[in-house]
């Protein structure tokens, strides 16, 4: 039998309780830098598409 002072035996009106996700448990994504540092340059990705073009164009022969 539950008793007045036992607070865990009163109902919970209805109110569903919602589940722990990571944000409610304090979990912050990382953030994406500022800047992202390039691999290439510009040069270097036009030849680099150059000779994939030309690789390509050899295959459709």
């Amino acid at each position: 039998m539950a008793t007045q002072d036992d607070p865990d035996s009163k109902p919970s009106a209805g109110i569903p309780r919602l589940p722990a996700t990571p944000a409610s448990m304090g979990y912050q994504a990382p953030v994406a830098p500022a800047c992202r540092q390039v691999d290439m340059t510009d040069e270097e990705i036009e030849v680099a598409f150059a000779a994939l073009w030309r690789k390509l164009e050899r295959c459709d022969d």
